[in-house]
C-alpha cells in the first residue's frame, strides 16, 4: 500500500525538525513528530498522480521557497515563479480534502460557481467556461471527483488551459481562478514564537477571494 501525504513533507521539514500536533477530532497533542509520520494516509491518490506531483511541482516548489523566498529579505519572484506557487497551492487546496468531504465543498460550491460565471459574463474564459459541464451532472463518485480535479490542476499551467481541458467543469475552473486571481502574502514570525501549520488546503479569518462572488 502506498503512503500518500496530504501535506507535502518538505513544507512540513522547513517549518520545524519535528512539530506538535493537535487531533481536533480527539482533542488529542502529540509531541515531537517527524514530517514523513503525519499528514498521510494510504493509497489516497493514483501512483501518476503522486508522480507528477512529486517532480512536476514539488521539487521545483522547495527549490523556490529555498532560493527565493526564506530567509529572504525582500522576495522577488518572476511570473512564471509565482504561477507555479499559485498551483502549488491550487493543489493543496484539493488535497488535503477527503474525496467525500471535496465532493461535498464543490457541491457547495456550485452557487458561488453560477454568480462568477454571471459577474464573468463579458470574458472570453467566462464565457468558455459556461460552456462546460456542471459537475453534479457527471455523477462522478467522490474518488473520481477528487482524482479528476488533481489531474487537470496537474496537467494545466494556466486557467486558459483548464477551460480548454478535457476534464474541466464549470465549478473545477472557478475554484482554479479563486486561487489565479489572489494574492499571495508571505509571513514571518521570530524565532521564538510558534506558528501553526494547518492540514487543510486554506486558514484564515477571512478568505477575501469571497470578494469575487460578492
Amino acid at each position: 500500500m502506498a503512503k500518500n501525504h496530504y501535506v507535502s513533507q518538505f513544507i512540513i521539514k522547513r517549518f520545524a525538525p519535528s512539530v506538535s500536533t493537535f487531533d481536533m477530532q480527539t482533542n488529542q497533542i502529540i509531541e515531537h513528530r517527524q514530517a514523513a509520520k503525519i499528514f498521510f494516509d494510504r493509497d489516497i491518490y493514483e501512483n501518476d498522480i503522486e508522480e507528477k506531483m512529486a517532480h512536476d511541482l514539488e521539487q521545483p516548489v522547495a527549490s523556490l521557497l529555498d532560493k527565493k523566498i526564506i530567509n529572504c529579505d525582500v522576495i522577488r519572484l518572476t511570473r512564471k515563479e509565482l504561477n507555479l506557487l499559485k498551483k502549488f497551492l491550487l493543489l493543496d487546496s484539493v488535497r488535503t480534502y477527503t474525496p467525500e468531504h471535496f465532493q461535498q465543498a464543490i457541491s457547495n460550491f456550485h452557487n458561488n460557481t453560477q454568480r462568477y460565471l454571471m459577474l464573468a459574463q463579458l470574458d472570453m474564459l467566462g464565457e468558455k467556461a459556461k460552456m462546460l459541464p456542471v459537475t453534479k451532472t457527471l455523477e462522478l463518485s467522490p474518488y473520481d471527483l477528487h482524482m479528476r480535479a488533481m489531474k487537470l490542476y496537474l496537467e494545466c499551467e494556466t486557467v486558459e488551459e483548464i477551460v480548454e481541458h478535457p476534464l474541466a467543469t464549470q465549478e473545477l475552473y472557478c475554484w482554479a481562478e479563486v486561487v489565479n486571481g489572489a494574492y499571495v502574502s508571505f509571513w514571518d514570525s521570530h524565532d521564538k514564537h510558534e506558528f501553526i501549520l494547518s492540514s487543510s488546503g486554506m486558514l484564515s479569518e477571512y478568505e477575501p477571494s469571497h470578494h469575487v462572488f460578492e
